[in-house]
C-alpha cells in the first residue's frame, strides 16, 4: 500500500516520495516482519500437514512442532526488523524501504549515491532473505511431493485390497 509514499521526501530518482525516516523505517519494519513471516509460515504449515498425515492425525505425536512453527516464523523476521529499526538500517530503494546494513546514507560521506542507497551492502540483507525464500520453497515443495506420493500409495493399497 505505501510503496514510494513512505520514502523520504527528496530521495533522488523516486517519484511520489512523501515520507520521512520514520515512515521509511515503519514500512521496512512491516515489510520485513510480515513478508518473511509469510514465507516461513507457508513452509511451516507444509511441515505441520506432513507430520499430521505421517502420524495419522494423532496430535500427541506432532503437536510439539507447533511452538517451533510460531517461534521461528515470528521470531526470525521480528529480530531482523528490530535490529533494522534499532540500527537505522532501513533505507529507501526505488519502490519501497528495505534493510541495508549501512549506518549512514550521506553521498558526501560514501562517495556515490548507489552505495548510499544500499549498493554492495544490500547483499547482506538479501542473503538471509534469499535463504528464507529458498528454504521455504524447498521445504514446502518437498513436503507436498511426499504427501502426494503418500496419498498415491494409500490409494494403490486400497485398490489392491
Amino acid at each position: 500500500f505505501w510503496g514510494t509514499w513512505a520514502i523520504p521526501v527528496g530521495t533522488p530518482h523516486v517519484i511520489g516520495a512523501f515520507g520521512n525516516d520514520a515512515t521509511c523505517a515503519t514500512e521496512g519494519f512491516l515489510l520485513t516482519s510480515f513478508g518473511w513471516a509469510e514465507s516461513l509460515y507457508y513452509a511451516s504449515l507444509s511441515i505441520y500437514t506432513l507430520m499430521a498425515v505421517k502420524h495419522n492425525f494423532r496430535e500427541e505425536k506432532y503437536q510439539w512442532i507447533e511452538k517451533w512453527i510460531h517461534g521461528i516464523s515470528i521470531g526470525v523476521p521480528l529480530i531482523f526488523s528490530i535490529v533494522g529499526v534499532a540500527g537505522h538500517f532501513f533505507r529507501a530503494g526505488l519502490a519501497y524501504c528495505h534493510l541495508t546494513f549501512m549506518r549512514t546514507c550521506d553521498p558526501s560521506v560514501n562517495g556515490d549515491l548507489q552505495e548510499c542507497r544500499g549498493g554492495r551492502y544490500t547483499l547482506l540483507f538479501h542473503v538471509p532473505y534469499i535463504w528464507i525464500i529458498t528454504v521455504s520453497f524447498l521445504t514446502s515443495s518437498s513436503a507436498m511431493i511426499y504427501l502426494y506420493h503418500s496419498f498415491e500409495q494409500t490409494e494403490d493399497d486400497v485398490e489392491q485390497a
